[in-house]
């Protein structure tokens, strides 16, 4: 395979990407709906745009192929090296929800909060908690917002329980009682 191959691969990918954009683009426009932002919190509302089979299915092109371009552009090495770590990201996940980190980003953190305000309500040490928040951002669940100043995002959003940090510490045990559940999964995984 000669260079031109591997650029016209790269293009095919690139291309399929730009149509699932533009089918999404234009079925949203015809419908009146918005396309969900990564940067707002999740609300099962502003979700139901991106649920119509239509968009689940232009949404899936659009992942395969943005996968295998990444698959395709970024170091080999690089990327096994990269999934070799994801167990660090399910970790500091798991540790995240632990120190109830998206209830006191939704309570005191509504326009970003710094590492230490949200290390002062866990018993995690700030530069720890740093790192671990940063990483998670890397993954786009959380949000840096400017150095250790963390915001939720609709990723990370998902993984409040909803409940007051006060009755959580109060009750740790209870904290996904009356709750979905999947963020007791989430932090059992």
């Amino acid at each position: 395979m000669n260079t031109q191959d591997a650029v016209k691969d790269l293009r095919a990918l690139s291309n399929l990407i730009n149509i699932s954009v533009d089918q999404i683009e234009n079925e949203m426009l015809s419908r009146g709906q918005t396309y969900p932002l990564l940067s707002e919190p999740y609300s099962p509302e502003t979700e139901k745009p991106r649920m119509a089979p239509d968009i689940l299915a232009a949404g899936s092109i659009i992942i395969a192929a943005a996968a295998q371009l990444i698959a395709s552009v970024r170091i080999p090495v690089t990327s096994v090296l990269v999934t070799a770590i994801q167990y660090e990201v399910s970790s500091s996940l798991r540790v995240a929800i632990q120190a109830h980190v998206p209830e006191i980003l939704r309570e005191f953190g509504n326009k970003g909060l710094h590492v230490r305000d949200i290390a002062a309500h866990t018993k995690v040490d700030p530069s720890r908690l740093g790192r671990i928040l940063r990483l998670l951002a890397t993954n786009h669940i959380f949000t840096e917002i400017s150095p250790d100043v963390f915001i939720h995002n609709k990723l990370s959003s998902i993984l409040d329980t909803g409940k007051p940090l006060a009755t959580i510490l109060s009750n740790p045990v209870a904290k996904h009682d009356d709750t979905l559940g999947t963020v007791a999964l989430f932090e059992q995984l």
